[in-house]
C-alpha cells in the first residue's frame, strides 16, 4: 500500500511532494518542531473529506493544490479520518474510541470495555493466586500468540468449561522464571522417558487400567468414574460394577480397589529403581 502526497500552499505547507510505503507497517508518524504544520496538515485533509476549498490563509492569493493517491488512485474521502486533538469531547486517557465512533457508540463501547476490563482483572487476580505466577497474563500469550487475552478466552471456552481436574501443584512449581525445572528435563531426558515407558508398560499391563482402540482407560478415566460415583446414589439405587471380576457395591469399595492398584504400581522394583535413578 502507498499514499502519495503533492500538495501546494496548503494552510501553510508550502509545498509536500512525498510517497510513503506501507508495505511492512500500517502506521506512520510525522514529527514537526511546532505545531503549524501538524495542523495544517490536518486542516488539508479534513477539507478533502468535507468537500472544502484548500487555501492559505496567510496568502490567500496564493493558487492551492492538494492531489492525493492512494494505490495509484485518486483517494476515496470515506477513506479520510481526521481527529482533532482540540476537540472538547477528546480524552486519549479513555479509549481509542474518541477517534472512531460517535459520541453514543463510543459510550457503549466504553461501558463493554471498562466491563471486561474490570471482570480480566478480576480473573488475573484469581489466577495469580493459584498458579503463583507474577504475570498470568504474559504467561498466557507467550502460548498463545497473535492473539489477545479476550480471543484466547473466546475460543477455547468450551474446554475450560469441560476441565474438570484439580491439580495440587502449582503453575510455577513447574514452568518457573529462573528454569530449573527445563534444566532437570533436559538432563535427564533419557531416565524421564525410561521411568514413563516403564510405568505406562506396568500400567496397561494391569487388570483395571487398559488400553483399547477407542483410546486408553487409564488415571484420568477412573478419576472421572470415581467422581461421578462419589455420592454413592448409584450404589444406593441397587446397581453395581464389576470391575477385573470384583463386584463392587459401594464408591468406598471402588477407591479401596483403585488405590490398591495404584500402590500396587509404584511400588513396582522397576519403577522405582528408575525413579531412584532421577534422583541422583
Amino acid at each position: 500500500m502507498k499514499l502519495k502526497l503533492n500538495l501546494e500552499n496548503c494552510y501553510g505547507i508550502g509545498k509536500l511532494q512525498k510517497e510513503f510505503d506501507f508495505s511492512d507497517k500500517n502506521v506512520l508518524l510525522f514529527y514537526a518542531q511546532n505545531g503549524t504544520f501538524k495542523t495544517s496538515f490536518a486542516k488539508t485533509f479534513k477539507n478533502i473529506k468535507d468537500d472544502k476549498q484548500i487555501k492559505d490563509e496567510i496568502f490567500p492569493e496564493r493558487i492551492s493544490k492538494a492531489y492525493i493517491e492512494f494505490n495509484g488512485e485518486k483517494i476515496n474521502k470515506e477513506d479520510i479520518f481526521v481527529f482533532d486533538s482540540y476537540d472538547r469531547e477528546f480524552d486519549s486517557s479513555k479509549s481509542v474510541t474518541t477517534f472512531m465512533a460517535s459520541p453514543k457508540l463510543k459510550k457503549e463501547y466504553d461501558e463493554i470495555f471498562s466491563e471486561l476490563d474490570k471482570q480480566k482483572k478480576s480473573l488475573l487476580k484469581s489466577l495469580k493466586k493459584y498458579t503463583g505466577s507474577s504475570d498470568c497474563e504474559k504467561e498466557i500469550l507467550k502460548i498463545f500468540s497473535n492473539k489477545n487475552l479476550y480471543q484466547i478466552l473466546s475460543d477455547n471456552i468450551d474446554f475450560i468449561k469441560e476441565v474438570k481436574e484439580n491439580y495440587e501443584f502449582k503453575y510455577h512449581d513447574i514452568f518457573d522464571d529462573k528454569n530449573k525445572v527445563k534444566e532437570f528435563v533436559d538432563t535427564n531426558k533419557e531416565l524421564l522417558q525410561g521411568y514413563f515407558d516403564k510405568y505406562n508398560e506396568i500400567l496397561l499391563s494391569s487388570e483395571i487400567f487398559k488400553k483399547t482402540e477407542n483410546g486408553e482407560f487409564g488415571t484420568h478415566k477412573i478419576k472421572e468414574l470415581q467422581n461421578t460415583l462419589s455420592d454413592d446414589r448409584f450404589f444406593l439405587a441397587s446397581h453395581k460394577l464389576l470391575i477385573s471380576n470384583q463386584e463392587i457395591t459401594t464408591s468406598e469399595n471402588l477407591n479401596n480397589l483403585i488405590q490398591n492398584e495404584i500402590d500396587r504400581i509404584l511400588e513396582n522394583d522397576e519403577i522405582k529403581n528408575k525413579f531412584d535413578d532421577i534422583e541422583k
